[in-house]
């Protein structure tokens, strides 16, 4: 399986949707009332540790994760710890 095929399946993963929110109303709230967004470089990261590591962290549907010039946009309850984003490499 190719690099980009990986990371699509992962990403497709991670982008369950939410069951606490319901979309239409996330689009209204404001910005700071959602939860935070961490941007993390994609070249020290595997893509499978990382959903891996948001599943056991937020349980599956808990979290969201976007690529966008290279790096994952991970939006979750809270950032994930250095330790925890070194487990990922």
């Amino acid at each position: 399986m190719g690099v980009r095929n990986l990371v699509a399946r992962t990403l497709r993963v991670a982008r369950q949707p939410k069951e606490t929110l319901h979309p239409q109303h996330d689009r209204d709230r404001p910005r700071h009332d959602r939860e935070p967004e961490q941007d993390v470089c994609v070249g020290k990261i595997n893509p499978v540790k990382l959903v891996e590591k948001l599943q056991s962290a937020f349980g599956p549907g808990s979290f969201e994760v976007h690529m966008m010039h290279n790096v994952y946009c991970i939006r979750a309850p809270r950032d994930l710890l250095p330790d925890e984003l070194s487990e990922c490499q």
